[in-house]
């Protein structure tokens, strides 16, 4: 009787821990939505949706980036393009403004050359398809956004975008915030699987990973930076493919008689004391040089907390409030250059 007493007690102990877990894992997907693993991000193509053919009367921009333009953790409608395009449209009048996202994850300049010029990526398919290219859909402007570590050996090509996007779509590269200094000893194939399958496990690691970070033990360190200010050393192969890239665009630009943009995106980190403003001022002299309309994202962003402008404490990219910062200064430098047309309805 006492064995079946005690068998009857951790029965009942176990179930209620069980349950507080479950009600616990679902309040936490009520309350929390946004807080969700990398494998249901929205990697939904970007420019789907838009002809190729650009309709009488409308005013058409072509972004050009990697993941920070493409909004890697955050849904179609939150990325900077598509709020672009809504605030040029709150303009009114006979004009019509569209702006094509041909932003996609881990391309640097040279592939952002390619797909305005050579081969594009078809919406339906992910596959290069020159009939997409980013001359193709006609464009008015360019706008080449320009993220720091753009300056890199080991840019994907075109070729490989739909192989790495199947791989975040499957499950098979997932994002795992319970990862760097500090981490908690859960084993590997276990974090996986929580990871993916429990918010309850990814709310947990996200205020784990704020505290950290309130204790300084989460900030870029020294060596990161040091690498990042390595890629722009003049002897760099990174940086001189970047050079020669945007030289390149800006003569495609020209022959095309199409104004382009520079938009120098800032890494979201120590913003008040930022480490990298003569990078910043290097890519510029660079845009100036070659013709660019030169924007500097970094003053928007300029004294904010950066950890609180990222989609996750484990993922730096930009989230929906970055994206609005940056169509906001977009959009102001276009009106304020004269870069859009602008005509009162009637």
């Amino acid at each position: 009787m006492k064995f079946k007493n005690i068998l009857i007690g951790i029965t009942i102990s176990v179930f209620s821990i069980l349950l507080s877990f479950a009600v616990a894992e679902i309040a936490v997907r009520i309350l929390y939505p946004g807080i969700i693993p990398s494998t249901k991000y929205d990697w939904s193509s970007r420019h789907k949706g838009y002809k190729l053919e650009k309709p009488h009367t409308t005013f058409r921009i072509v972004v050009l980036g990697d993941s920070f333009t493409f909004g890697q953790g955050v849904s179609r409608d939150e990325t900077f393009p598509k709020r672009l395009e809504s605030m040029l449209n709150s303009y009114g009048g006979r004009i019509r403004f569209e702006v094509v996202n041909l932003g996609f994850c881990g391309l640097e300049t040279r592939g952002e050359l390619e797909l305005l010029t050579q081969a594009g990526i078809n919406p339906e398919t992910w596959q290069p398809d020159e009939r997409y290219r980013g001359l193709a859909y006609q464009p008015d402007l360019i706008i080449l956004e320009y993220t720091l570590n753009d300056s890199s050996t080991s840019g994907r090509t075109l070729e490989q975008i739909k192989k790495f996007d199947d791989q975040w779509r499957r499950g098979d590269v997932v994002i795992r915030p319970n990862n760097g200094a500090y981490s908690l000893p859960v084993p590997a194939k276990v974090d996986k699987f929580l990871t993916v399958n429990s918010r309850l496990y990814l709310f947990s690691l996200d205020r784990y990973n704020q505290i950290l970070g309130r204790l300084g033990l989460r900030e870029a360190g020294d060596s990161a930076i040091n690498s990042m200010l390595s890629r722009y050393e003049d002897s760099f192969d990174g940086w001189v493919n970047v050079k020669q890239s945007l030289s390149e665009m800006a003569q495609v630009a020209k022959m095309n008689d199409l104004p382009i943009v520079l938009a120098i995106y800032p890494q979201l980190i120590q913003l008040d004391n930022y480490p990298f403003k003569g990078i910043h001022q290097k890519v510029k002299w660079v845009g100036d040089v070659w013709g660019f309309h030169t924007l500097d994202l970094f003053p928007a962003f300029e004294g904010k907390n950066g950890a609180s402008l990222w989609v996750t404490p484990s993922d730096g990219h930009p989230n929906a409030d970055a994206h609005e910062i940056a169509a906001k200064a977009i959009f102001y430098y276009l009106t304020k250059e004269g870069l859009i047309p602008y005509h009162k309805g009637g």
